[in-house]
């Protein structure tokens, strides 16, 4: 229960930990003095326009120059794993409107760590009578997470509401551990936990630490930005924390036989914790839902907190571009709503949350409910489930594309309808949608420059121009060129949201009415008449290959690899920002475990993760499958991208990675029959 718990709170509070400038183990101020002060406070006439809002309210003790540039900082370090990729997926189903045989698929690609605690495992379970799943499992999960039984399919991809918010406490005058609340003075409660730890020289130090909660959950502190002080703490509230049902739930979706079915436990049991949930069954229907496990915020509380960003508490307003509201903890206005129907007191209610049935498609990488479907967009939800009718990333828009395009060259061909070999086709498209979209521009504007100045090097734009014009526009292994177009893109990415600096590099801006075909055209002069920043951004990337000793022409199979001992095996995919489906990159993770990582030698690029030996990948697409059914169940295919052990001398350490890298699936056997007919099957029995 300990580990589903753990498992419950991954995408919630439980990463706040782990990431650098968050404390969950905030320590109060000490009696009589103050984390602010005015010893280190900046010269306001040097201080970007956003800090210096934050001059009266917060410390400047341990200001430093990372923190001049803070926007960077909170995407790099506290709404991002370590590295430019955020846990993420793609996920599609489909309905028997876009399937050649009329019923239910679904495609699932969960973009995980490839080391540590979050590593899928496959297994299928068989309780004759009562539970017969296959799929996988996240480390330690004794059933799958994601699968398939006989009549129904399912993924997850992380979705883009917060599971919690946070609080800030107005302290009471000389006692930093006690807030109001109503007027009313109440104490924090102080936690003590006493952990040993194991010193160099072998022996074992009790390590003490203290934290503190108010009513609503831990105290946290955000350095130099939301510090606790003698006025002011910070807490949060997670709606994860009682969430004791997963296991139920995840027992509970394996054992549902339709749409309709698994429509009844969500709205029975309410225990989806971060994810939303695709899914499609043999009748050929498909779904889609929301995670349950989101703070019920009040339209009261909703719109204080707008007047106060409007009033300019910058805290709030740069917190709320993520998804996390910043409330006031002294007024009982804004404690979570009570809503009949919830899983517990402060939820939002099955009913309120943005769900779907379709007999199209349904999918999701990762953004808001409101464009699962492009033709029918869901209706609006409230405004912690995330924005609409903004512009959707170029990752987004590939899976959209993916899913509903109809005609020659499409995934589901001129007759629009999809075949099982055809959805699992998708990955290894290996579409790049930016290239599409921008590639044809950016060999015109080759025709206007041949050489451009990096770091006092005259830079020769040619050879550059046609490694560009060689490229096929994909990411396979076979790839070769689309190094290159990765790195000058690296100046329009930005960490966390995989969204590009669009008015920089297109010149058709975002239309509502329009939103999986734009923003697009590459810009062919900026507006303010200085040299095209693709053409600079294309010097940078050439000059930056070259002293990497790197070919702009170099296949990318020979540079994007995963080092088992010692070969290298090549890994197809990309960056989701430029917009890859087969998303790939390198993560550092939350990992706890005593797993072996993957080591990356020295990086010439943390953008795009670019390392003097090329791309190591430790991230991206893990347990993948494409799942449809006959008569008798489910068919389709499955792979594990870095295959089901961790251990070198295991046969299994890297046999699926070889079938990945050659863009090859092993086949479902899901009947007690096809699995007996295996070729390669060991069976052992495990008693007492």
């Amino acid at each position: 229960m300990t580990y589903m718990m753990d498992i419950a709170v991954l995408a919630s509070a439980r990463a706040l930990p782990s990431l650098g400038p968050v404390q969950i183990y905030a320590k109060p101020p000490v009696q009589g003095s103050d984390a602010g002060g005015d010893d280190d406070k900046i010269d306001p006439a040097t201080m970007p326009g956003w800090l210096r809002a934050y001059q009266d309210a917060f410390s400047w003790q341990r200001l430093d120059q990372t923190l001049r540039t803070a926007q960077a900082v909170i995407d790099r370090d506290l709404f991002a794993l370590p590295g430019h990729e955020p846990i993420g997926s793609n996920g599609i189903a489909l309905g028997k409107d876009k399937t050649a045989d009329g019923r239910g698929m679904v495609l699932g690609n969960p973009h995980f760590p490839w080391a540590g605690e979050l590593r899928f495992w496959q297994l299928h379970v068989r309780i004759p009578g009562i539970y017969d799943v296959g799929g996988a499992g996240l480390t330690g999960s004794p059933i799958p997470n994601i699968g398939f039984n006989g009549d129904l399919a399912w993924t997850h991809t992380v979705s883009k509401s917060m599971k919690f918010n946070a609080y800030r406490l107005k302290l009471v005058a000389g006692k930093p551990t006690t807030y109001l609340y109503e007027g009313a003075e109440r104490a924090m409660t102080a936690h003590v936990h006493n952990v040993e730890v194991k010193q160099a020289d072998g022996t074992m130090h009790v390590v003490e630490r203290t934290y503190y909660r108010s009513h609503y959950g831990p105290v946290i502190a955000i350095s130099a930005l939301a510090e606790w002080t003698n006025d002011t703490a910070y807490t949060i509230r997670d709606a994860n924390e009682n969430n004791h049902a997963l296991l139920e739930h995840f027992m509970r979706v394996g054992q549902s036989h339709s749409v309709a079915e698994l429509d009844a436990v969500m709205s029975a049991i309410q225990a989806n914790p971060w994810v939303n949930t695709l899914a499609a069954d043999r009748d050929g229907q498909a779904f889609y839902a929301e995670s349950n496990s989101v703070p019920n915020i009040s339209a009261a509380s909703y719109a204080a907190h707008k007047e106060a960003v409007a009033g300019g508490d910058v805290l709030a307003g740069i917190l709320a571009d993520y998804g996390i509201f910043v409330l006031d903890g002294s007024v009982a206005r804004d404690e979570w709503a009570a809503d009949q129907g919830s899983r517990e007191p402060g939820l939002v209610p099955w009913a309120k949350t943005p769900h779907a049935t379709a007999t199209t498609y349904l999918a999701n990488a990762n953004e808001s409910y409101w464009l699962s479907n492009v033709e029918t967009p869901l209706p609006t939800a409230a405004a912690i489930f995330g924005d609409r009718d903004t512009p959707r990333t170029l990752r987004t828009r590939v899976v959209l594309h993916e899913a509903a395009d109809v005609g020659d060259g499409s995934a589901a061909g001129a007759d629009g309808k999809f075949t099982v070999d055809e959805l699992a086709a998708i990955p290894f498209r290996a579409r790049v949608l930016s290239a599409e979209l921008g590639l044809v521009g950016a060999l015109d504007l080759c025709k206007s420059v041949t050489s451009t100045v990096v770091s006092g090097d005259t830079v020769d734009l040619v050879p550059a121009c046609a490694a560009l014009a060689s490229w096929d526009g994909n990411d396979s292994v076979q790839s070769k060129g689309g190094i290159l177009w990765r790195e000058t893109l690296s100046d329009f990415m930005t960490s966390l949201s995989e969204h590009l600096v669009w008015s920089d590099l297109f010149s058709v801006p975002f239309d509502s009415a329009k939103p999986l075909t734009t923003p697009n055209t590459l810009a062919w002069q900026p507006k303010s008449g200085k040299p095209s920043k693709f053409l600079v951004s294309l010097g940078k990337a050439t000059w930056r290959l070259n002293k990497a000793k790197i070919p702009l022409d170099g296949a990318l199979g020979d540079w994007q690899f995963l080092p088992r001992g010692a070969e290298k095996l090549p890994i197809p995919g990309g960056i989701g920002a430029q917009g890859s489906f087969n998303v790939t990159g390198y993560a550092g993770g939350r990992d706890s475990s005593l797993l072996a990582t993957i080591e990356r030698s020295k990086l010439v690029n943390g953008t795009t993760d670019l390392t003097e030996a090329g791309y190591v990948v430790n991230y991206g697409s893990s347990f993948m499958m494409a799942v449809g059914f006959d008569e008798a169940g489910p068919v389709g295919k499955q792979i594990l991208t870095y295959s089901q052990s961790s251990e070198p001398d295991s046969p299994h350490f890297s046999d699926q990675t070889q079938k990945y890298g050659e863009g090859t699936w092993y086949t479902i056997r899901y009947h007690a029959a096809d699995i007996d007919a295996s070729p390669n099957l060991v069976r052992e029995t495990i008693s007492n």
